[in-house]
């Protein structure tokens, strides 16, 4: 890039030394040099560039921005390159744009509503056509519907999506947005089984490809956390020193606040409550200046998970009470429902103290996943009904029969009478033995 802003610079070039500062502050980008890129974006703007390259500029100083924590820059320069996109109305325009609009962008003021509005206008534009553009369009939109709370909506979305990135071949880009949603809506619907299938494909090409490898680490952060939920504790700490063992200088911030989450996560799930919060007002306050990582968790969020476990519900409701607000005025009330079922404890208290109308809300759709459907045992031939595959997923989290007919409010005689049957459907002669085999079996 050098080279060629020298030779462009000896012919008096001006749109070659324009293109010459835009591929050396795109270079610097890459290698997260925030300051240098900046700088070379900036001087790019300076030249009569082409629209399609003014684009580029300015969505590339978003980045940026995001990674200097100025927002206003990054408000801004969304802004220009969506309405100098919209003006040309031109698909190249739209599928240079395609790549740099994800989930991150939301966090821009009324980014919600201006990316919907953008994505909603390029589809209406390109019809039924197959393209880099609507198939990024339309995953913005399914991880736009999945943050207000609309799972049906986003899964409608995704499907389509991941249809039409079938037809283009794939790109990374695309495939780790469709990846993130696809694996949270696993997570949600507590369909741990297919998550974990789900991953074990797409593992390898994280672990290989070149712009996925950079986020293997956050990505495993939610593997971790489903096996956590699962109260598979030895297996989520085995990820959990394969996050440490990935850091590297030069690392991507979100990478350095997953492993932080994770080792809080774990410190919670041994009872380590001040190890853990100590950690967690950290990365709370980290989160601050990088609000986009809590598309991977939040600090605030496991904090009042904290409290209530520690028999704190007053200051469990003041932290949930911030983090609604917030959620609310980003207009991402769904967020909560990356933490799964971890969170109905939560929002049952939340909806106890009329709280907000979101805890409802958000309480309701956890709970409408936790249904358990009949499910086969290939070994013996039985069927466990949805009440034993339900007795049999709260087994596997560690729970005493007590603890279980509290929850499913039924007798312990009853509880113990699902347990007698889940145990000879499956040929095992343990609780320990049950939940081995059930997850052999990918029962649960």
């Amino acid at each position: 890039a050098d080279r060629a802003l020298q030779g462009f610079k000896q012919t008096g070039d001006e749109t070659g030394k324009g293109e010459a500062f835009l591929l050396a502050g795109s270079i610097a980008s890459g290698l997260h040099d925030v300051e240098r890129s900046k700088a070379l974006m900036d001087e790019a703007l300076t030249y009569p560039i082409s629209p399609h390259l003014k684009i580029s500029a300015h969505i590339n100083r978003a980045w940026v921005g995001v990674y200097s924590s100025d927002w206003q820059i990054v408000e801004q320069d969304v802004n220009t390159a969506i309405q100098l996109a919209l003006q040309m109305e031109e698909p190249s325009a739209f599928n240079m744009l395609a790549p740099h609009l994800t989930a991150v962008l939301l966090f821009i003021p009324d980014g919600v509503k201006r990316l919907k509005e953008y994505c909603t206008q390029v589809l209406a534009w390109l019809e039924d056509e197959v393209g880099p553009a609507q198939a990024g369009a339309l995953t913005m939109l399914g991880t736009i519907h999945l943050f207000q709370g609309k799972q049906q909506e986003s899964y409608q979305v995704l499907d389509r999506s991941q249809e039409m990135s079938q037809k283009l071949g794939g790109f990374v880009w695309l495939d780790m947005n469709i990846d993130l949603l696809l694996l949270s809506h696993h997570l949600i619907k507590a369909d741990y089984t297919t998550f974990e299938r789900y991953w074990e494909e797409q593992l390898p090409r994280y672990e290989k490809i070149s712009g996925l490898r950079e986020y293997l680490c956050s990505y495993l952060f939610t593997q971790g956390r489903t096996l956590l939920l699962q109260n598979r504790m030895e297996e989520a700490q085995e990820i959990y020193e394969r996050m440490l063992g990935l850091e590297k200088p030069g690392d991507l911030p979100e990478n350095h606040l997953t492993r932080a989450l994770m080792g809080a996560m774990l410190a919670m799930s041994a009872k380590e409550f001040h190890q853990a919060e100590g950690v967690l007002r950290q990365i709370a306050a980290m989160q601050r200046q990088a609000p986009y990582s809590i598309l991977f968790g939040d600090a605030r969020v496991l904090l009042a998970q904290l409290y209530l476990q520690w028999n704190n519900p007053k200051q469990a409701l003041i932290e949930l009470e911030l983090v609604l607000a917030e959620y609310e005025r980003l207009n991402m009330p769904g967020l909560l429902l990356n933490e799964a079922a971890s969170m109905i404890p939560l929002l049952r208290l939340a909806v106890e103290h009329d709280l907000s109308s979101t805890a409802q809300n958000m309480l309701y759709i956890l709970e409408g996943q936790q249904v358990n459907r009949p499910a086969t045992v290939q070994t013996t031939g039985e069927t466990l009904s949805s009440r034993e595959m339900e007795v049999l997923r709260l087994i596997a989290t560690g729970v005493t029969n007590r603890d279980i007919a509290d929850q499913l409010v039924i007798s312990e005689t009853t509880v113990k009478s699902h347990v007698t049957s889940i145990l000879r459907k499956l040929n095992v002669k343990s609780r320990t033995q049950a939940v081995a085999s059930a997850r052999e079996l990918r029962l649960i």
